[in-house]
This record gives structure tokens, sequence and C-alpha cells, in this order.
């Protein structure tokens, strides 16, 4: 894998490749960031997540936030929040969440499962990246992670 995972397509073969994607990714993220994973249920996000966070140093194990929605993992300077709009119907119930008060912060880095809805919420300033994920055949992933301003 290359030192840079930005802008890139990748393909991994078991949960252990796409853990060390992750870690990838987390080696390069800054505060403020706001990674958006997208996929189809059982894809691996929060596999990657996983890895992201062994990236970004933290030990800790990552838990899926399905039923609390966000997850607050202090670290380093700041916090990484991992949250799962899976189970939101309304911008007014992620907003009651607290999402818009971290969405960008310049203490967080902030991912987020099944981002669609919170659009609102991503600040169009700083970088983002977005992780989309798909499978070409059983534990097969395509990786592909995209970096920019405005995405």
């Amino acid at each position: 894998m290359a030192d840079s995972p930005i802008n890139a397509t990748y393909t991994t073969h078991s949960a252990e490749e796409t853990i060390a994607c992750g870690a990838q990714v987390g080696k390069i993220l800054r505060m403020g960031d706001v990674v958006c994973l997208e996929a189809e249920m059982g894809m691996g996000k929060t596999t990657m997540i996983q890895g992201i966070a062994q990236g970004l140093g933290m030990s800790r194990r990552m838990l899926s936030p399905t039923f609390v929605i966000m997850r607050e993992y202090p670290f380093h300077e700041g916090y990484l929040y991992h949250i799962d709009a899976y189970r939101l119907n309304t911008l007014a119930q992620a907003q009651s969440c607290g999402i818009g008060e971290v969405c960008g912060r310049n203490d967080t880095i902030v991912l987020i499962e099944w981002p669609d809805m919170l659009r609102p919420f991503i600040p169009t300033r700083g970088r983002r990246i977005e992780i989309s994920l798909r499978s070409q055949e059983e534990n097969t992933r395509i990786i592909q992670i995209r970096t920019g301003e405005k995405l």
C-alpha cells in the first residue's frame, strides 16, 4: 500500500487488510477532518474505522454506534467522533444528538457512516475524505478514497 492513501483505490481480501488500509488513512488525518464512509450494510465501514483509529495511534477498540448514533473517543489533543446515521430519520434528530456541533471543529476528527442525511452538517471548509466500499466477490472489498475541499 502506498504511503499516502489520498485519491486512490485499494482492494482488500480480509478484515485484516481492510484494517491495514484504514490505518494508512488514519496516519494522514488531521484535526478538523471529516471522513464520510459510504457502503451497503455489512461492507466493512466499522472495520475500516477500527483501522483508522489504529492509524491515529488509538489502541481502544472502536464499537459500532448504530444504536447510540455517536461515540466520542478522547485522544491526543482532541476527540475522535464515530457517527452512524443509519437510524436517523430527520435533521432535527441529528441536531438533537449534537452532530452539528462536532462536525468541523478544530479539535475533532469525525468519522461518519451513512453520511447522506448529514450533508448539511458537514463543513464546506477544510478537508473531507470520502471512502466508498463495495464488493466484487465474497471477502473482497474495493476501497476508493477521495479527498477534497468540496466533495
